[in-house]
């Protein structure tokens, strides 16, 4: 075979490598092979931990969140160790291979804070991050690595990329999909922004930033999309963790006194779905309550008063700050829009009231049979969007965080 056939066997086959790595098909065998050659040039550059308190402790809360990133993953194992260096960081090698640095694991000495950062790395093991990076940077020379037997140069060049951490997008994701690893695993829901918060301090006193906190927009975005993710949280996995002894919550639709009955059924719609939600998602025992209070001012008080007198812990009053279905001209160049826009008050919270506007228009008569079974259904899908958006609001902070403070 002569040397330019050769080139030519070469060339392709490592266009089709190149092609099947680019569509995200290496096997799990081979991302582990990479990954062990990465773990061992971590290992020999920072060494291991001798400490077995320390390393046992990493092991075990690794292994707690772990196992819901292996339901997603269930090929991959997931392995936990940690390094003997000062600094306060973490990595994720592909293949399930899990770093936590001594300096990080003296500084979260909270079990739920090390989870949470255990969580966010075994995220973007689930998530094929680190794959996805080395596939995007190192293209089909990973593989060909990988298939030829190739090894230091491999491992060098992967840690080097991994080191400087992922991309935005990826930190995103491994911070959502962590936070309900650590909810799942039975920490708290507020833990992922308080290790945030708690590494954010650490780096300020000149620890050094960790890998995960180099492609984030701030500190401060980053706490706040975890505070509010933690009410998400509870919405859809709170009936898995219920609270002990939930508050007891009334949840009304106080009219103004002039809204049409039409106005009304939606505006009790919204309030009755809301309870559903909360109650649903096991933080409190939630139920519609009547009450009414035609003047704004009279809102808050009403509140508190149907609280006195069914023994609630808190009640919450919805009123529409402006008119939720407005038409605009006439005939067949009538438009419909709804536009709901809830006032909300919670006598338990100090009376604040956040607004949450959702508006839909349409572009058709309103009395046109089909084009009123759209509205119809346009105003239930916003009723929906109104309720779960309420629903967290009311859920941040947790019923545990208010006690607290």
């Amino acid at each position: 075979m002569t040397r330019t056939v050769c080139r030519l066997l070469s060339l392709a086959v490592a266009v089709g490598l190149g092609a099947q790595l680019h569509a995200g098909l290496i096997g799990t065998d081979q991302e582990r092979k990479i990954g062990r050659q990465v773990a061992d040039e971590l290992e020999k550059e920072y060494g291991l931990v001798n400490d077995g308190y320390m390393t046992n402790r990493v092991r075990t809360i690794g292994a707690k969140v772990a196992v819901f990133a292996q339901a997603d993953r269930p090929k991959v194992e997931y392995q936990f160790s940690v390094l003997a260096d000062p600094t306060i960081n973490a990595v994720a090698c592909p293949g399930g291979y899990m770093y936590a640095f001594r300096g990080l694991v003296k500084k979260m000495p909270e079990d739920e804070f090390l989870a949470a950062v255990l969580a966010h790395e075994s995220a973007h093991v689930s998530e094929r991050h680190g794959m996805q990076t080395l596939e995007r940077t190192l293209g089909w020379s990973v593989l060909l690595g990988v298939l030829t037997g190739g090894g230091s140069d491999l491992g060098n060049a992967a840690l080097g990329i991994l080191m400087r951490g992922y991309s935005r997008d990826q930190e995103a994701e491994a911070d959502r999909v962590g936070h309900v690893y650590l909810y799942q695993a039975g920490y708290d829901v507020g833990a992922m922004a308080g290790m945030l918060t708690r590494l954010s301090e650490l780096t300020e006193d000149g620890g050094g930033v960790p890998n995960f906190l180099r492609s984030h927009p701030s500190d401060a975005a980053r706490v706040g999309a975890a505070q509010k993710r933690e009410a998400e949280i509870l919405i859809d996995l709170g009936s898995q963790r219920p609270a002990p002894n939930p508050p007891r919550l009334g949840i009304v639709y106080q009219p103004t006194g002039d809204e049409t009955d039409d106005v009304r059924q939606i505006g009790e719609q919204v309030a009755t779905l809301l309870a559903q939600i909360l109650q649903g998602s096991a933080q409190y025992r939630a139920e519609y309550a009547g009450a009414r209070a035609s003047r704004e001012e009279d809102r808050v008080a009403a509140l508190a008063q149907l609280a006195a007198d069914q023994g609630l812990d808190g009640a919450v009053g919805l009123a529409f700050a402006e008119p939720p279905l407005q038409t605009a001209g006439s005939g067949r160049d009538a438009a419909v829009r709804i536009k709901l826009s809830v006032a909300m008050n919670v006598v338990a919270a100090g009376a604040a009231q956040p607004e949450v506007v959702f508006s839909y228009a349409t572009k058709e008569e309103k009395r046109d049979a089909d084009e009123q079974r759209r509205i119809e259904a346009a105003l239930d899908s916003k009723v929906e969007e109104t309720a779960r958006a309420l629903a967290v609001e009311v859920l941040r902070p947790t019923p545990v965080e208010a006690e607290e403070r």
